[in-house]
């Protein structure tokens, strides 16, 4: 094989291997909450009373930091410490079940939360939340890592 066709193999292999991992892996890498989607989301259902309230919530939506690996999770949020503040106790299983158009499935082993059904909206997310009332809370990916 001359030089030329190997470069080419080599770069179809390492294209073909990084297509499969994203497939088997979709939510692989970090992710920001989203505060001003999830804010209109939450706004659908609920009446904030002022400027004020609307801003203190939009911070809340946008504190949540997750990173995702194939089968595990964890989660932080800005607390105003040095140091982010953790929301799981370290890294969390996590199993994605199903893939669809649109759609991903998440399992969660431990207990820790129901199982999550998440829409994809290009490079963010959502889940819906019915705490609270239902609206739909939203991560983007952060750049890759």
């Amino acid at each position: 094989m001359n030089r030329n066709h190997t470069g080419l193999t080599l770069f179809l292999l390492l294209a073909t291997s990084t297509c499969l991992a994203a497939e088997a892996c979709p939510l692989h890498g970090l992710y920001r909450a989203n505060g001003e989607l999830t804010l209109h989301s939450y706004e659908q259902s609920h009446v904030l009373q002022s400027q004020e309230e609307r801003h203190d919530w939009k911070n809340m939506f946008s504190a949540l930091t997750m990173e995702w690996r194939c089968d595990r999770f964890r989660a932080w949020t800005d607390c105003g410490e040095p140091a982010p503040c953790p929301v799981t106790d370290g890294w969390q299983t996590a199993a994605v079940t199903e893939i669809h158009p649109g759609e991903i499935r998440v399992h969660f082993p431990s207990g820790l939360d129901d199982d999550w059904r998440l829409q994809t909206e290009g490079d963010c997310y959502r889940v819906e939340r019915e705490s609270r009332g239902p609206y739909w809370e939203y991560f983007c990916r952060l750049a890759s890592e």
